[in-house]
């Protein structure tokens, strides 16, 4: 028994209809998975970024507030003090006499700073280390010795000594560290007296405070 072609025809073209439905089917599957797979990859991204940008505000809040509750420097009093506190500072000290021969040394100032009053003595207005250097020089071979004294509420210390006789008509640079307190005198003797070159080349002082 045979069929005719026409029944043929009907099958074949359901069969065929049957793979293109499954065929459009598949193809929509598809194209769904890339579209939800496209938008998760976007969300990632999107979370990475605004994620990654919120980190790098923390660390920047982070580092901003460990700069600002840095410490500053502590003295041995237990106060804070600023960086330029610990600078060293000096004053520089010319001779301020005539002609006269001289015991105790008059000096003058030009300097910006003032931890040292010039008025008939020298008169440190602050606590602290300093460091003083000074040379003499006579106007003609003499003998004379030159003390440096600091004078405070208890009997005065010499800090620097030295022999000027008629073979060395100078002292020499001399330097010396020490402490002080506030009110301390600072006097500079030649006993006996003598007449001293005036030039702040030969005769000069110096007084560093070191903190």
């Amino acid at each position: 028994m045979s069929l005719s072609p026409e029944c043929c025809d009907e099958k074949t073209g359901n069969r065929d209809g049957g793979a293109l439905a499954r065929q459009k089917r598949l193809i929509c599957g598809l194209f769904i998975w890339s579209t939800l797979l496209t938008l998760g990859l976007a969300t990632i991204v999107v979370f990475q970024f605004f994620n990654g940008a919120s980190l790098d505000s923390g660390k920047h809040k982070i580092l901003s507030m460990s700069a600002s509750s840095t410490p500053s420097p502590v003295t041995a009093h237990g106060s804070t003090t600023q960086s330029s506190d610990l600078t060293p500072k000096l004053m520089i000290f010319d001779p301020a006499w005539g002609h006269s021969e001289m015991v105790e040394l008059k000096w003058q100032t030009n300097s910006r700073h003032d931890f040292i009053t010039v008025k008939e003595r020298l008169t440190f207005n602050k606590d602290g280390q300093y460091f003083l250097y000074l040379q003499v020089t006579l106007e003609s071979k003499q003998s004379c010795n030159v003390t440096v004294e600091v004078k405070g509420q208890s009997s005065p210390r010499v800090i620097l000594s030295s022999q000027i006789s008629q073979t060395k008509p100078s002292t020499g640079l001399m330097g010396k560290g020490f402490p002080v307190t506030k009110g301390d005198h600072l006097t500079v003797n030649c006993n006996p007296a003598t007449k001293i070159k005036k030039t702040p080349t030969e005769t000069y002082l110096g007084v560093i405070k070191i903190e």
